[in-house]
């Protein structure tokens, strides 16, 4: 824990004992009843600050004429409508009393609840009391705070009218969120929390909290100054929630776990590549990384795990381990200097084989979680299990940092628990903040060199990966029907990955004549076929959110020819060979071009096989682009984002603001 705020404060002549802290926004209709409650206090050694926040109601003058009456109470005004965050920081900053309490304009104390906060005050520094639902058909429930105390991180378990607290702790923490809307107040005790401030959660009510319609959903609607203020922290590469007068108190962040449902040992899945290459490439900038993950591949087919595993050029054990009534198979296995425990399903689709078998698969992550303590969850998948993975680091209050790789998110529910997404391109950052308001950090894929750079290369084929309609295979078919036809010389390469060859099939070109053409199988090591490969083909029709196959080609030399989708023209950039695709032409159609749209990809093709200092130039060029992704170059990017980790206010994702 971190250190205790100094008691040291400064001393306010005839101060009063408690401060409390009453934000008003055209409150008039229950602005009467709220201080009527503060007055009628037994305890009487205190001062009611009500910051009226850009009123049109009247209420500015009906909270002058209490200060009249009253000289414990002190008005000030905001001039424009800045939210309760900012209202309550404006009353702090003007505050005077060892003690802070706060009342809503729309709800009551009890009587005593001033005396119970002066009588309990060394009991801690924060005190947390009950209070009273009154709903809107008069009903009345209470709630208790030693039944949620445990809940603190999983849940907003308080609401400001049940918290008092000492001044001091505003000089650690600076004051509410004023960004973090609608849940400033959350935030500002877990932040109370992390610091160290000792908790009290005492068995006395505080009073009366009204339910409101407006006040149930507690949707994230802002007003245009904070909007404004969340754009601008994009736009500069910050957190969106960036506050300045919100002091974050952090360590640094050390100790990196990876967890999903999807595998990590998958070589049919860019994103599991591209991960675990991350994780081995943040351990050796001196954090500590792990993983824990489910037996869910990218294949098509249900796959036989234990040959998956023996394909792997890594030791690995498995055991039976029972969780509850649940025989569960876990593999313990090293993948480069990384960890890695995997819980193996029934299926490798994602198909869970009954609730018992995914209710065992989170009973082991929470025991992983306790276990190894990670600092920070690196994650990706938006299935019921994956998101329940979030909830339970997030309940540890752990932060979670989403590796989104593709474009198949349609809307932002998936990002609602997590505190930052992380794509590996300025494309894809800038696509997901048009499409879903979604602000993302831009890492670039690291590749690591000793994984995919060929010692000893043969270029002898012209390179097709993973014969996906996504990836452009109809495009390909018609490119390598043309090419047989007219330089049979030229030998085809395609290479199996997340599809399998047949899917030329499917296209309806019959290319069984062609003697140039040849298969090879799916391969966890790259480099066989990087080492036979001249120039890569990627007619994707989908956007790409990277290109990792076109950048690992690069890096070895081989020129790529692409289409212009996606992120594909930032990371061949003017290092290949770029081609427009029809509109026409997407993921969904099952149309092969005609042979005159290809012509631009044949005439390349042929130049290239057939002028070698102009094959060798474009080598050369391509892979001096490709260095930017080598490790050294991206060190202090990756270095400096995770080490700065720390739990954000709410999710990356800018709402709607107020109308």
């Amino acid at each position: 824990m971190l250190a205790r705020a100094s008691r040291a404060v400064t001393a306010f002549e005839n101060a009063p004992l408690v401060s409390v802290i009453m934000p008003v926004h055209n409150g008039m209709a229950t602005l009467d009843r709220a201080v009527r409650s503060v007055r009628a206090q037994t305890f009487g050694d205190w001062e009611l600050l009500i910051v009226d926040d850009g009123s049109t109601d009247g209420s500015a003058e009906a909270v002058a004429a209490w200060a009249a009456a009253d000289p414990r109470i002190r008005p000030i005004r905001n001039a424009e409508n800045r939210g309760p965050g900012a209202a309550r920081n404006h009353g702090l900053r003007a505050a005077r009393g060892e003690f802070i309490a706060y009342l809503d304009c729309d709800d009551e104390y009890d009587p005593q609840y001033l005396e119970h906060v002066a009588r309990l005050r060394d009991k801690g520094d924060v005190l947390v009391f009950g209070y009273d639902f009154v709903h809107e058909d008069g009903r009345t429930t209470r709630w208790r705070p030693e039944e949620n105390r445990h809940r603190m991180f999983a849940t907003n378990i308080v609401v400001p009218l049940g918290i008092a607290h000492r001044r001091e702790w505003i000089e650690t923490l600076g004051g509410f969120n004023e960004l973090a809307s609608p849940d400033e107040d959350w935030d500002f005790v877990k932040r109370l929390a992390r610091a160290g401030a000792r908790f009290a959660f005492l068995p006395l009510t505080s009073g009366r909290y009204y339910i409101r319609s407006a006040s149930r959903s507690r949707k994230p609607r802002l007003l245009p100054w904070q909007r404004e203020a969340m754009e601008r922290n994009w736009r500069a590469g910050k957190p969106i929630y960036e506050d300045p007068t919100a002091k974050v108190v952090a360590e640094t962040v050390r100790k990196i776990a990876f967890a999903s449902p999807h595998c990590l040992i998958d070589c049919t899945s860019g994103a599991a590549i591209a991960t675990l290459q991350a994780l081995r490439f943040l351990n050796t900038l001196g954090f500590t990384c792990e993983a824990f993950c489910g037996s869910q591949l990218d294949a098509p087919e249900d796959a036989d795990f234990d040959e998956v595993l023996a394909s792997q050029d890594s030791p690995y054990e498995t055991r039976t381990v029972r969780i509850g009534s649940y025989e569960a198979r876990m593999t313990f296995t090293l993948q480069g200097d990384v960890p890695v425990t995997i819980f193996q399903s029934g299926s490798t689709r994602g198909r869970w084989s009954n609730r018992e078998e995914a209710e065992a698969f989170l009973a082991a992550f929470g025991t992983f979680l306790d276990k190894n303590r990670p600092e920070t969850i690196v994650t990706y998948g938006g299935s019921p299990v994956a998101k329940a993975m979030v909830r339970a680091a997030k309940g540890r209050d752990i932060p979670i940092v989403f590796w989104l790789h593709n474009f198949s998110y349609q809307d932002a529910a998936a990002f609602m628990s997590v505190d930052y997404v992380v794509v590996p391109s300025d494309f894809s950052r800038e696509y997901h903040w048009d499409k879903l308001g979604l602000a993302c950090h831009t890492l670039a894929n690291v590749i690591d060199a000793q994984r995919v750079m060929v010692a000893e290369a043969k270029a002898t084929y012209v390179t097709f990966v993973n014969p996906d309609p996504n990836k452009g295979v109809y495009v390909f078919a018609r490119i390598a029907e043309q090419l047989a036809r007219r330089r049979p010389d030229i030998p085809i390469l395609v290479v199996e990955g997340r599809s399998r060859s047949r899917s030329i099939q499917q296209t309806g070109l019959d290319l069984s004549w062609a003697t140039s053409f040849n298969e090879m199988s799916n391969t966890p090591d790259p480099r066989d076929f990087y080492a036979v490969t001249k120039l890569l083909l990627m007619p994707s029709l989908w956007n790409e959110s990277f290109g990792l196959v076109a950048a690992e080609a690069m890096l070895n030399g081989i020129p790529v020819l692409a289409s212009n989708r996606g992120a594909l023209p930032e990371t061949v950039g003017d290092a290949g060979f770029l081609f427009p695709i029809p509109d026409c032409y997407t993921p969904a159609t099952r149309t092969v071009p005609t042979a005159e749209e290809v012509e631009p990809w044949l005439e390349t093709v042929i130049r290239l096989w057939e002028v070698p200092k102009l094959y060798e130039h474009w080598s050369r060029t391509a892979q001096r682009r490709a260095q930017r992704w080598l490790p050294e170059q991206l060190a202090p990017v990756y270095r400096q984002f995770f080490r700065a980790v720390f739990p954000q206010p709410g999710p990356p994702v800018i709402p709607k603001p107020l109308a």
